[in-house]
């Protein structure tokens, strides 16, 4: 999921004409395994919550700008849509300093 989204961030960068600096997609799940491997049938297979962190930059983009382009990707990613879904997921984005 990590690798679609930091793809889908970097086309529409790309789409957008901005050179990305910064780049980086981590992804990171809170599990209970007894569902896994059908210990207790209340709990899901799957993750019980997802948290993406991003981190992008680029030299002389606005803050706001590189926001809508981590908003946008996210949104039409279509490994995350299949897996937010139905997993409650967070999205923490920093800005990375660039061109100093």
């Amino acid at each position: 999921m990590a690798t679609c989204d930091a793809t889908r961030i970097a086309l529409r960068a790309a789409e957008l004409g901005i050179a990305l600096d910064a780049l980086e997609v981590i992804m990171d799940s809170v599990d209970d395994d007894r569902g896994l491997f059908g210990l207790d049938k209340s709990v899901r297979a799957g993750s019980l919550s997802i948290r993406t962190r991003v981190t992008i930059g680029a030299a002389g983009v606005d803050e706001k700008v590189l926001r809508e382009i981590v908003d946008y990707a996210v949104a039409h990613s279509p490994v995350a849509d299949g897996c937010r879904g139905e997993t409650p997921s967070t999205l923490e984005l920093t800005i990375a300093l660039t061109g100093l």
